[in-house]
């Protein structure tokens, strides 16, 4: 059994992902875009695929959880430091195992509900008055900054880290850079962004919708719902149907979702940080 990133196996790595498409639809992207940052479990073929970020981030597909898998993987993250994974249910409880006779101390938990895009003749486009919905690029950072401060603070970060207006604008850098960042402009005065939702990732048939926030100020007033269902039937048209997770806590939230379109998948989605 060896660990080695992703060449010539390619088509091999798609064919091994596609059952598992909608749940590692952020591995698929990575795949897709030959990203340096993808390994493949291998013995004489391909035992599973999971990919590591410089900043300790951990998405997999590993499915055949043999001891040969099991200590390869040690090996491997005795010496790469993982601060987060983010995983299918039995992928990540899996990981946990295993990083925990690494030596790992679990920072938080989180098991999260995992939602699917089902688009219906009743579900009709919902038009908000006075407010439109902007594309946003880099040029609106400035106009994004506060909904991703927020986001990152009240629904990524654990509690217990302190996130910095410098780290959120880095992140919210990157993010600009790597995702398609959508935002619902108030038009009346003062304009403002009150309202955001990415898609974070692309794979062959599903899109990764995250990075969802409404302004307290503004909740309760279908603004999130307008935004996620404008993004959904415009990635369905494109053949991409959208898929996310969220805490089963978050009752705003998941009454949105479903409000959009959203139905509850068979699995459930961890997001487990390590320290």
């Amino acid at each position: 059994m060896v660990i080695k990133q992703l060449a010539a196996e390619k088509s091999l790595v798609i064919k091994f992902l596609s059952p598992f498409e909608k749940y590692c639809c952020k591995l698929f992207s990575y795949v897709l875009s030959d990203s340096p940052d993808v390994y493949i479990l291998f013995q004489d073929e391909i035992c599973g695929v999971f990919s590591y970020s410089k900043g300790g981030t951990v998405h997999s597909c590993l499915p055949l959880q043999s001891e040969e898998c099991s200590l390869c993987l040690r090996d491997f993250f005795a010496q790469h430091k993982v601060s987060c994974v983010v995983a299918r249910e039995d992928f990540a409880l899996y990981l946990k195992k295993i990083l925990n006779d690494c030596g790992y101390n679990l920072l938080e938990e989180r098991k999260m509900l995992f939602l699917e895009y089902k688009p219906s003749p009743l579900l009709k486009p919902i038009t908000i008055e006075d407010t439109s919905i902007i594309e946003c690029s880099m040029d609106d950072i400035d106009k994004l900054f506060t909904l991703h401060l927020r986001y990152l603070v009240e629904e990524v970060v654990p509690h217990t880290v302190t996130v910095t207006k410098e780290a959120a604008m880095a992140n919210l850098k990157k993010s600009l850079k790597s995702e398609k960042i959508f935002a619902l402009l108030k038009s009346f005065p003062p304009k403002a962004f009150v309202s955001k939702a990415a898609v974070s990732s692309v794979s062959r048939g599903y899109a990764l919708l995250g990075g969802v926030y409404t302004l307290p100020l503004y909740r309760s007033r279908g603004l999130a719902s307008s935004l996620v269902l404008y993004i959904c039937n415009s990635l369905y048209r494109m053949g991409k149907t959208c898929v996310l997770f969220v805490r089963p806590g978050n009752i705003a939230a998941v009454s949105c979702y479903k409000k959009s379109g959203f139905v509850p998948c068979n699995e459930s989605y961890y997001i487990t940080y390590y320290c």
